[in-house]
């Protein structure tokens, strides 16, 4: 969630159109943080799945939020040190929801060290949503983006990846 805010503050401060031109003189970068430190609290304190608000208006998925808040980096190196199979690391890099740079060979290799081999892949035109995007990845358009795209094929960059990487694994 960290790299999203910060994201989102780039986009804030570097944005030309009314909402953040709008959210630039009602938003500061303490206010973000304390609404993100806020919601973790709220989802934290609850054993709800939803959290509503603004009269039912705004759902948040507490549960989700719960699950992801328990991965951080050494909950994931704990959980994958007995993968002992091949692993394919895939991050596009027009995925607006996490930092491609992370979806290195060396980076995996220190999550998962007792793997067979770890090849990774950053398909170039690739969302988080597994499809190609043409443009720049914003997170004020994400939803729009993904719905306008959501019928589309998945990235073909990813589907030969995936055809790669198995078949050189099938030759070990």
């Amino acid at each position: 969630m960290r790299f999203q805010s910060e994201e989102l503050w780039e986009e804030i401060v570097n944005g030309r159109t009314f909402t953040t031109w709008l959210l630039r003189r009602l938003l500061t970068p303490k206010k973000l943080q304390d609404k993100i430190d806020d919601l973790k609290v709220k989802v934290n304190t609850t054993q709800s799945d939803l959290i509503v608000k603004k009269c039912g208006l705004v759902k948040i998925p507490a549960k989700w939020f719960r699950e992801h808040f328990a991965f951080n980096l050494s909950r994931i190196r704990e959980l994958s040190a007995s993968v002992t199979s091949h692993v394919l690391v895939i991050t596009g890099a027009k995925d607006a929801q996490t930092r491609a740079t992370h979806c290195t060979r060396e980076d995996a290799s220190v999550v998962f060290v007792g793997a067979a081999s770890v090849t990774s892949c950053i398909p170039s035109q690739m969302t988080h949503h597994l499809r190609p995007m043409d443009g720049t990845p914003s997170l004020f358009s994400l939803m729009q983006e993904y719905k306008k795209t959501a019928n589309n094929p998945l990235d073909a960059e990813l589907a030969k990846a995936i055809t790669d990487w198995a078949n050189s694994i099938q030759k070990c």
